[in-house]
Protein backbone atom coordinates (compact mmCIF):
# COMPACT_ATOMS: atom_id res chain seq x y z
CA UNK A 1 0.00 0.00 0.00
CA UNK A 2 2.74 2.37 0.93
CA UNK A 3 4.73 1.44 -2.22
CA UNK A 4 1.74 2.24 -4.48
CA UNK A 5 1.24 5.60 -2.78
CA UNK A 6 4.93 6.38 -3.19
CA UNK A 7 4.86 5.54 -6.90
CA UNK A 8 1.78 7.64 -7.42
CA UNK A 9 3.46 10.53 -5.64
CA UNK A 10 6.57 10.24 -7.82
CA UNK A 11 4.45 10.16 -10.98
CA UNK A 12 2.58 13.29 -9.88
CA UNK A 13 5.83 15.04 -9.00
CA UNK A 14 7.29 14.03 -12.39
CA UNK A 15 4.26 15.36 -14.22
CA UNK A 16 4.48 18.61 -12.26
CA UNK A 17 8.16 18.92 -13.08
CA UNK A 18 7.50 18.32 -16.79
CA UNK A 19 4.65 20.84 -16.81
CA UNK A 20 6.85 23.30 -14.99
CA UNK A 21 9.63 22.88 -17.53
CA UNK A 22 7.14 23.21 -20.38
CA UNK A 23 5.57 26.43 -19.09
CA UNK A 24 8.97 27.80 -18.12
CA UNK A 25 10.27 27.39 -21.63
CA UNK A 26 7.13 28.92 -23.10
CA UNK A 27 7.26 31.92 -20.76
CA UNK A 28 10.99 32.33 -21.42
CA UNK A 29 10.62 32.34 -25.24
CA UNK A 30 7.54 34.59 -25.37
CA UNK A 31 9.39 37.98 -24.81
CA UNK A 32 11.93 37.14 -27.52
CA UNK A 33 9.21 36.60 -30.10
CA UNK A 34 7.51 39.84 -29.12
CA UNK A 35 10.80 41.72 -29.39
CA UNK A 36 11.45 40.23 -32.82
CA UNK A 37 8.02 41.34 -33.96
CA UNK A 38 8.45 44.90 -32.78
CA UNK A 39 11.97 45.12 -34.19
CA UNK A 40 10.73 44.11 -37.65
CA UNK A 41 7.68 46.34 -37.51
CA UNK A 42 9.59 49.44 -36.39
CA UNK A 43 12.72 48.98 -38.56
CA UNK A 44 13.71 52.31 -40.32
CA UNK A 45 14.70 52.14 -44.03
CA UNK A 46 17.65 54.16 -45.38
CA UNK A 47 16.65 57.44 -47.03
CA UNK A 48 18.21 59.93 -49.45
CA UNK A 49 18.36 63.68 -49.01
CA UNK A 50 14.74 64.32 -49.94
CA UNK A 51 13.42 61.90 -47.29
CA UNK A 52 12.05 59.32 -49.72
CA UNK A 53 12.90 55.68 -49.06
CA UNK A 54 15.47 54.12 -51.31
CA UNK A 55 12.96 51.55 -52.58
CA UNK A 56 10.65 54.35 -53.68
CA UNK A 57 13.44 56.18 -55.48
CA UNK A 58 14.39 53.10 -57.48
CA UNK A 59 10.79 52.32 -58.42
CA UNK A 60 9.89 55.87 -59.33
CA UNK A 61 12.81 57.13 -61.44
CA UNK A 62 10.31 58.71 -63.84
CA UNK A 63 9.76 61.38 -61.21
CA UNK A 64 13.33 62.57 -61.89
CA UNK A 65 13.09 62.16 -65.67
CA UNK A 66 10.22 64.62 -65.97
CA UNK A 67 12.04 67.67 -64.51
CA UNK A 68 14.96 67.03 -66.87
CA UNK A 69 12.57 67.06 -69.82
CA UNK A 70 11.07 70.28 -68.56
CA UNK A 71 14.52 71.86 -68.29
CA UNK A 72 15.28 70.89 -71.89
CA UNK A 73 12.00 72.36 -73.07
CA UNK A 74 12.81 75.52 -71.15
CA UNK A 75 16.14 76.01 -72.90
CA UNK A 76 14.62 75.27 -76.29
CA UNK A 77 12.06 77.96 -75.65
CA UNK A 78 14.59 80.70 -74.91
CA UNK A 79 13.84 83.83 -76.90
CA UNK A 80 17.01 84.68 -78.81
CA UNK A 81 15.72 88.16 -79.43
CA UNK A 82 16.58 88.93 -75.81
CA UNK A 83 20.25 88.10 -76.37
CA UNK A 84 22.51 91.10 -76.78
CA UNK A 85 23.77 91.56 -80.37
CA UNK A 86 27.42 91.65 -79.29
CA UNK A 87 27.08 88.12 -77.89
CA UNK A 88 25.84 86.71 -81.19
CA UNK A 89 28.65 86.34 -83.72
CA UNK A 90 28.17 85.04 -87.20
CA UNK A 91 30.13 81.92 -88.10
CA UNK A 92 31.12 83.69 -91.30
CA UNK A 93 32.68 86.60 -89.42
CA UNK A 94 36.27 87.01 -90.55
CA UNK A 95 39.21 87.39 -88.19
CA UNK A 96 41.34 90.47 -88.88
CA UNK A 97 44.61 89.54 -90.61
CA UNK A 98 47.76 91.54 -90.07
CA UNK A 99 49.12 92.76 -93.41
CA UNK A 100 52.72 91.80 -94.08
CA UNK A 101 55.22 94.60 -94.46
CA UNK A 102 56.16 95.38 -98.04
CA UNK A 103 59.50 94.04 -99.31
CA UNK A 104 61.23 95.78 -102.23
CA UNK A 105 63.87 93.95 -104.26
CA UNK A 106 66.20 94.94 -107.09
CA UNK A 107 68.53 92.57 -108.92
CA UNK A 108 71.80 93.42 -110.67
CA UNK A 109 73.11 90.87 -113.23
CA UNK A 110 76.16 91.33 -115.52
CA UNK A 111 75.14 91.82 -119.15
CA UNK A 112 77.80 89.59 -120.65
CA UNK A 113 77.10 86.68 -118.30
CA UNK A 114 80.46 87.28 -116.70
CA UNK A 115 81.10 87.25 -112.96
CA UNK A 116 81.89 90.10 -110.62
CA UNK A 117 85.23 89.74 -108.87
CA UNK A 118 85.10 89.73 -105.09
CA UNK A 119 87.91 92.24 -104.45
CA UNK A 120 86.46 94.76 -106.92
CA UNK A 121 83.03 94.33 -105.39
CA UNK A 122 84.37 94.85 -101.87
CA UNK A 123 86.03 98.10 -102.92
CA UNK A 124 82.80 99.30 -104.48
CA UNK A 125 80.86 98.40 -101.34
CA UNK A 126 83.28 100.51 -99.33
CA UNK A 127 82.78 103.51 -101.62
CA UNK A 128 79.00 103.17 -101.24
CA UNK A 129 79.22 102.99 -97.43
CA UNK A 130 77.96 99.43 -97.39
CA UNK A 131 79.15 97.55 -94.30
CA UNK A 132 79.46 93.82 -93.74
CA UNK A 133 77.24 92.63 -90.89
CA UNK A 134 74.33 90.45 -89.85
CA UNK A 135 73.50 87.31 -91.89
CA UNK A 136 76.83 87.53 -93.71
CA UNK A 137 75.68 90.25 -96.09
CA UNK A 138 76.23 94.00 -96.53
CA UNK A 139 74.03 96.80 -95.15
CA UNK A 140 73.58 100.53 -95.52
CA UNK A 141 73.19 102.10 -92.08
CA UNK A 142 71.72 105.36 -90.96
CA UNK A 143 73.09 106.65 -87.66
CA UNK A 144 71.47 109.61 -85.96
CA UNK A 145 71.76 110.63 -82.30
CA UNK A 146 73.11 107.27 -81.28
CA UNK A 147 70.37 105.34 -83.09
CA UNK A 148 71.46 102.89 -85.81
CA UNK A 149 69.00 101.86 -88.50
CA UNK A 150 69.48 99.53 -91.46
CA UNK A 151 68.12 101.21 -94.59
CA UNK A 152 68.69 98.40 -97.09
CA UNK A 153 70.74 95.24 -97.64
CA UNK A 154 72.85 93.66 -100.39
CA UNK A 155 73.09 89.87 -100.73
CA UNK A 156 74.82 87.50 -103.12
CA UNK A 157 72.48 86.32 -105.90
CA UNK A 158 74.02 82.85 -105.64
CA UNK A 159 73.12 80.53 -102.78
CA UNK A 160 73.46 80.76 -99.85
CA UNK A 161 73.42 84.53 -100.47
CA UNK A 162 76.35 85.40 -98.20
CA UNK A 163 79.79 86.88 -98.87
CA UNK A 164 83.05 85.29 -97.66
CA UNK A 165 84.35 88.65 -96.52
CA UNK A 166 87.57 87.11 -95.21
CA UNK A 167 88.38 85.58 -98.57
CA UNK A 168 87.09 87.98 -101.21
CA UNK A 169 90.18 87.41 -103.42
CA UNK A 170 88.83 84.03 -104.48
CA UNK A 171 85.19 85.06 -104.55
CA UNK A 172 83.10 85.67 -107.69
CA UNK A 173 79.37 86.19 -108.16
CA UNK A 174 76.89 86.24 -111.04
CA UNK A 175 74.73 88.91 -109.49
CA UNK A 176 73.54 90.87 -106.47
CA UNK A 177 70.19 91.35 -104.74
CA UNK A 178 69.30 94.70 -103.15
CA UNK A 179 66.34 94.67 -100.78
CA UNK A 180 64.65 96.18 -97.76
CA UNK A 181 61.43 95.74 -95.83
CA UNK A 182 59.29 98.78 -95.23
CA UNK A 183 58.62 99.38 -91.55
CA UNK A 184 58.04 102.19 -89.08
CA UNK A 185 61.74 102.58 -88.34
CA UNK A 186 62.58 103.91 -91.81
CA UNK A 187 61.18 106.32 -94.37
CA UNK A 188 60.35 103.84 -97.12
CA UNK A 189 60.68 106.10 -100.16
CA UNK A 190 63.96 107.56 -98.89
CA UNK A 191 65.37 104.04 -98.37
CA UNK A 192 64.27 103.06 -101.86
CA UNK A 193 65.96 106.11 -103.38
CA UNK A 194 69.26 105.34 -101.65
CA UNK A 195 69.07 101.66 -102.60
CA UNK A 196 68.27 102.54 -106.20
CA UNK A 197 71.20 104.97 -106.36
CA UNK A 198 73.65 102.33 -105.01
CA UNK A 199 72.30 99.64 -107.35
CA UNK A 200 72.71 101.93 -110.37
CA UNK A 201 76.27 102.77 -109.34
CA UNK A 202 77.19 99.08 -109.14
CA UNK A 203 75.47 98.36 -112.47
CA UNK A 204 77.46 101.12 -114.13
CA UNK A 205 80.70 99.94 -112.57
CA UNK A 206 80.32 96.27 -113.51
CA UNK A 207 78.17 96.62 -116.64
CA UNK A 208 75.10 95.01 -115.09
CA UNK A 209 71.42 95.17 -115.95
CA UNK A 210 69.13 96.33 -113.17
CA UNK A 211 65.85 94.39 -112.80
CA UNK A 212 62.92 94.23 -110.44
CA UNK A 213 61.88 91.27 -108.27
CA UNK A 214 60.21 89.62 -111.29
CA UNK A 215 63.53 89.71 -113.17
CA UNK A 216 62.16 92.27 -115.62
CA UNK A 217 64.18 95.34 -116.68
CA UNK A 218 63.65 98.18 -114.21
CA UNK A 219 62.05 100.90 -116.32
CA UNK A 220 61.00 104.34 -115.11
CA UNK A 221 57.39 103.16 -115.13
CA UNK A 222 58.22 100.25 -112.80
CA UNK A 223 60.12 102.60 -110.50
CA UNK A 224 57.04 104.82 -110.27
CA UNK A 225 54.89 101.79 -109.46
CA UNK A 226 57.20 100.84 -106.60
CA UNK A 227 57.18 104.37 -105.21
CA UNK A 228 53.40 104.50 -105.44
CA UNK A 229 53.08 101.18 -103.63
CA UNK A 230 55.40 102.39 -100.88
CA UNK A 231 53.43 105.60 -100.48
CA UNK A 232 50.16 103.69 -100.19
CA UNK A 233 51.73 100.91 -98.08
CA UNK A 234 50.56 98.15 -100.41
CA UNK A 235 52.28 94.80 -100.87
CA UNK A 236 53.86 94.25 -104.25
Amino acid sequence: MEESALRLLLVVVGICVLLGIFFYDKIKNQPKQENDFFDEATKVQPVISDGAPVANVVDETSAFDEPEKQDIDHFEAVDTSQVKPETMRSSAETVPVVKEAMVVQLVAVPNDSSQIQGVDLLNMFTQLNLEFGDMGIFHRYQREQGVETQLFHVANLMEPGTFPVGNMNDFKTKGLVFFFQANQSIEANASFDEMLESARAICQQFDCELMNADMQPLTFEKIDVIRDQLSNDRVI
